[in-house]
């Protein structure tokens, strides 16, 4: 089996050298390569330019390394193939880590703070509400979505959620569905 690798990750060697171990005996080909693009069957990729993607015509089956999948599907050239999202734990902690961040980022006014320090002020504390008291939206309840949430109720947040589907388990929290989107944007 031919695979295209493409990833522009900073750590995008560690990746390729993972994935050929663990697909040892496939062929792996990249951008880097002169490359026959007329033998890719699988293409795992993140962010791979258009110019590229539209050579590969007989892909069965693309591997999205990244949360979204919109750097393929937004691509004028994709014609709906089959498109799997890779579920990184690694990729789960990170970004749990940058939703927390904008939150305390929020919660604490540090961008406030950060600019007036900027122009030499000093700012008096103000009070910032505790986790208890502020509640967080999470638009989608997914892998990563419902990852969030578990980790910030963890820290005594109040959490909302929004799925387009109807839960099957309960949940420690409000979930909102298709037609609540108002009401949980609200």
């Amino acid at each position: 089996m031919n695979i295209l690798f493409h990833c522009t990750f900073s750590d995008s060697n560690e990746w390729f050298k993972s994935l050929k171990k663990k697909f040892k005996g496939h062929k792996f080909l990249t951008v880097k390569k002169n490359t026959d693009y007329n033998k890719v069957e699988i293409a795992i990729i993140w962010n791979l330019p258009n110019h590229i993607f539209r050579k590969i015509k007989n892909v069965k089956v693309i591997f999205s390394l990244g949360a979204g999948v919109d750097h393929i599907t937004n691509l004028p050239s994709y014609k709906g193939t089959p498109i799997i999202r890779i579920k990184d734990p690694n990729m789960r902690e990170r970004m749990f880590n940058h939703a927390l961040s904008q939150i305390l980022n929020f919660q604490l006014k540090l961008i406030h703070y950060q600019k007036a320090q900027q122009k030499k002020i000093w700012l008096a504390e103000s009070s910032t509400p505790q986790n208890r008291n502020l509640k967080i939206g999470i638009l989608g309840l997914g892998y990563l979505g419902s990852f969030i949430a578990k980790k910030l109720l963890k820290l005594n947040y109040k959490i909302i959620g929004y799925k387009k589907t109807r839960s099957k388990s309960k949940s420690s929290f409000k979930i909102y569905t298709e037609k609540g989107i108002n009401n949980f944007i609200k």
